[in-house]
């Protein structure tokens, strides 16, 4: 014999999605934001892929401006483009530019696009708004201050 639950003995729902957590040093379990590491470096893509893991992010990774522009045509939209400035084939100003021309003839759906870049000279920062790109993060980064950014851009928040 079975025993029917009523209506209001219901199991609690659990959260969705926990972006933050008390502390700001813990993984804060899995998000379902789509983000893309455009990124050729091998040891800087392992290091942003593992960061985001730990802060409970799935990523993709394109190792160039091309590669990124082709996953965003096929697989996309993403929640969040971390773009490295600096790659062959393809750099990350004109990757950005391209992308905000799809988006300006409809092509695609507007992406939020976050510079990856070592370059911290205020012109080279200027650079990156002028190409396209949202905001930016300075390379090295530690997990805590990727996590809080990516947090910012997913709330919609341009200035990271």
């Amino acid at each position: 014999q079975q025993q029917q639950q009523h209506p209001t003995q219901q199991a609690p729902q659990q959260p969705k999605l926990q972006l933050t957590s008390s502390k700001g040093t813990e993984p804060t379990g899995l998000s379902t934001a789509r983000i893309l590491v455009v990124e050729d470096n091998a040891v800087n893509i392992k290091i942003a892929t593992r960061f985001l893991a730990w802060a409970g992010y799935t990523s993709e990774v394109a190792e160039d401006g091309f590669k990124c522009i082709e996953k965003v045509k096929t697989c996309g939209p993403y929640d969040l483009i971390l773009m490295d400035c600096s790659m062959p084939n393809c750099d990350g100003f004109q990757a950005t530019r391209l992308l905000r021309a799809m988006e300006a003839k409809g092509e695609i759906p507007k992406q939020i696009i976050c510079a990856m870049t070592a370059l911290t000279m205020p012109e080279e920062q200027e650079r990156c708004l002028e190409s396209g790109m949202n905001c930016g993060i300075t390379k090295p980064f530690t997990k805590e201050r990727l996590k809080a950014v990516v947090e910012q851009c997913l709330a919609g928040q341009s200035e990271c």
